[in-house]
């Protein structure tokens, strides 16, 4: 069922608040819902059983994990290196703390 711009607005307001509440509370919330809003039920029940369980997210907390890539001109970046599907072509720019290289898959 195609979505009108009032509904999209909606559907995002209530896809926020069932993003904060656990699991076990989206079913009775979604039960609840007011009449104006019940129509977006399947899509907000479809949205959030694809979400990530919070213990999924657990990778967000330990960074980027860069050790093993070459990340400045001196560590190994050069034209036509290879670096997983991209090739390096040239650099673009560099400063502060970091360089910007042109790449083609």
């Amino acid at each position: 069922m195609p979505l009108c711009p009032a509904d999209v607005s909606k559907l995002s307001r209530l896809l926020d608040e069932g993003m904060d509440m656990a699991p076990a509370q989206v079913e009775p919330w979604l039960a609840a819902l007011p009449p104006e809003v019940a129509h977006l039920a399947p899509a907000l029940r479809r949205m959030l059983g694809e979400r990530p369980s919070r213990g999924a997210m657990g990778f967000l907390d330990q960074g980027p994990q860069l050790d093993d890539l070459p990340l400045a001109h001196g560590d190994g970046v050069w034209p036509g290196r290879q670096i997983g599907p991209h090739r390096v072509l040239r650099e673009l720019g560099s400063g502060g703390m970091g360089s910007v290289w042109l790449a083609q898959r």
